[in-house]
């Protein structure tokens, strides 16, 4: 475990861990490039973090103990038992302050709890979140706020940020759910749209159809029609020619008898 970070000399610095020791190790070295040895209690779960020129850090000691100290930064700080730390601890700055991050866990019937604790403060820690299906957690630095966010497995569970004075979160995976329910929504108000719009396209075609069929039924009439009338006529032309042959027969034969 090591971490590493730019110094305003220019130089970086270096803080890792070998076995139960924490070394300090700044290049280009001094001293002959020797690291210093600055804690030989080192059990799990270091964190360091430059702030205003000095390196804090924070690990869980042999004796099961949190710890946070400051190279050049005053003297240790004892905060307490951490046997019960599942992930962490880890630093962050928010709104001016330094917090230690820590997710704890009596058994696994318990709620896992995110907490937030001011290693100068006297107060106790602030209950950052919690809930059984909490795994684990990563720290996102945002100005100097600092956004927690939390996992349920392999997917982002809710996003807490530092604003006002607290911890406000949001759950990302209500939003998720609520998003892929209205996607279903949307997708079952397309689908039945597209099954109205076949419909209608289907009526409207047998529609088409039916006054195609009248059109051509009515055209069927008309020509027959057309033809009942030229008969008409051609048989009202034969009877006007007829009488007008009687007419004429008539009148020369009849004078005759």
């Amino acid at each position: 475990m090591s971490w590493i970070c730019d110094l305003s000399d220019g130089r970086k610095a270096c803080l890792y861990t070998d076995r139960n020791r924490i070394l300090f190790y700044t290049f280009p070295g001094r001293n002959g490039g020797v690291p210093a040895v600055i804690k030989d209690d080192h059990e799990s779960g270091m964190s360091a973090f430059l702030y205003y020129g000095t390196i804090y850090f924070t690990y869980i000691n042999t004796e099961k103990e949190l710890i946070f100290d400051g190279i050049g930064g005053g003297e240790e700080i004892n905060l307490g038992k951490a046997q019960d730390i599942k992930a962490g601890p880890d630093l962050a700055e928010a709104a001016g302050n330094i917090f230690l991050f820590s997710m704890r866990r009596g058994d696994e019937n318990e709620p896992a709890r995110i907490e937030a604790l001011d290693p100068y403060g006297t107060g106790s820690p602030i209950l950052v979140t919690e809930g059984k299906e909490i795994s684990g957690y990563r720290l996102v630095q945002s100005g100097n706020s600092v956004i927690v966010l939390t996992f349920c497995g392999n997917e982002i569970e809710e996003e807490i940020i530092w604003r006002e004075g607290r911890f406000q979160g949001v759950s990302v995976r209500k939003e998720r759910a609520e998003k892929e329910q209205l996607e279903k929504d949307c997708s079952l108000l397309r689908r039945k749209m597209q099954e109205q719009e076949r419909e209608q396209r289907t009526r409207l075609e047998m529609e088409q159809y039916r006054n195609s069929e009248l059109e051509k039924t009515l055209e069927k009439y008309r020509e027959e029609i057309m033809y009942a009338k030229q008969k008409y006529d051609e048989l009202a032309g034969f009877a006007g020619r007829l009488q007008e042959a009687v007419k004429q027969w008539r009148e020369k034969y009849m004078e005759e008898i």
